[in-house]
């Protein structure tokens, strides 16, 4: 019976003994997994941390494309992390750092080559102006060409650059300043007698109507091209006035004269409206455009008198 029982022990402890190595195995593998996971979170971690690093380079006004995918990377690697989701995000994290560093040549985007005009503006804005007096004359001869042919595209702060430059030609005893003064005293006299012949044109002009207006019967016609019903009363003057032959019918266009038209006080009028004149003299006025002819002949009854 002893010998039965002691046999029973020993088959309990065997069992037991192998049981606790298989224990001892599996805390080895579990063991060696946590330390895969601890180096891999680790990596990650540090990943992170230069991704950061990286972000921080950049200038917030003047983000690129690598910043962004920077700031892309490190939010799923910083989700990646906080989820435990360590294995699933390694691809992406790889993935987004090529192309991140990714040259920008192999996006297949070549930059526009600058002209020699673009070059020369450049140069003009950004780089310090010639000792040489000749160099400074040329570069500014050319300067005044550009402006002359591209007064709609001039850069920013051009005109205080060419200013510069006069004035160091000016230090310099150069003769193209005096040369410039001159030019520019012809230009603006040239503008100011192209400015008093349009004024004494447009004076003539209305100094020939104004005389006409002043003597004799006149009616004056004020309308627009624009007016259709400016263009029906026309047509009922027109009929009218052969009764009238004394009477002068004057139209006046009241866009193109509207000094004139400010003489009557009609800019803030509608048009059409006859104004009845006898010598320069205002008897009567008919705004809009009658229904019967008979407004029209009334007034031109009254106008003779």
């Amino acid at each position: 019976m002893n010998k039965i029982l002691a046999i029973s022990l020993l088959l309990c402890t065997n069992s037991f003994a192998q049981s606790i190595e298989a224990l001892d195995r599996e805390l080895i593998q579990m063991d060696k997994q946590i330390k895969e996971l601890s180096d891999l979170r680790a990596k990650k971690e540090a990943d992170l941390e230069n991704c950061a690093n990286s972000v921080k380079n950049f200038k917030i006004a003047g983000i690129s494309t690598l910043s962004l995918t920077g700031v892309l990377a490190t939010t799923n690697i910083v989700q990646g992390v906080q989820r435990g989701n360590v294995s699933e995000e390694i691809d992406s994290i790889q993935t987004k750092r090529y192309l991140a560093n990714k040259p920008k040549e192999e996006s297949g985007k070549k930059e526009k080559p600058k002209t020699e005009t673009e070059k020369k503006l450049e140069a003009i804005m950004t780089q310090p102006l010639p000792e040489n007096q000749k160099d400074l004359e040329n570069l500014y001869l050319w300067s005044e060409s550009y402006v002359r042919k591209n007064p709609k595209d001039i850069p920013e702060g051009f005109s205080s650059k060419q200013f510069q430059m006069l004035k160091v030609l000016n230090e310099k005893g150069s003769d193209l300043v005096n040369q410039e003064i001159k030019e520019m005293k012809i230009e603006e006299e040239q503008k100011k007698q192209q400015t008093a012949a349009k004024a004494s044109t447009e004076s003539n002009k209305e100094s020939a109507l104004e005389k006409e207006i002043k003597s004799g019967l006149v009616v004056l016609d004020f309308g627009a091209n624009w007016c259709s019903h400016c263009k029906a009363l026309d047509k009922k003057l027109e009929e009218v006035s052969k009764d009238y032959p004394n009477v002068k019918i004057i139209k006046v266009d009241i866009d193109a004269e509207k000094k004139i038209a400010s003489n009557y006080n009609l800019l803030k009028e509608p048009v059409p409206i006859l104004i009845f004149l006898k010598d320069g003299k205002e008897t009567d006025r008919l705004k809009g455009n009658p229904k019967e002819d008979k407004e029209i002949i009334n007034r031109m009854k009254k106008l003779q008198g």
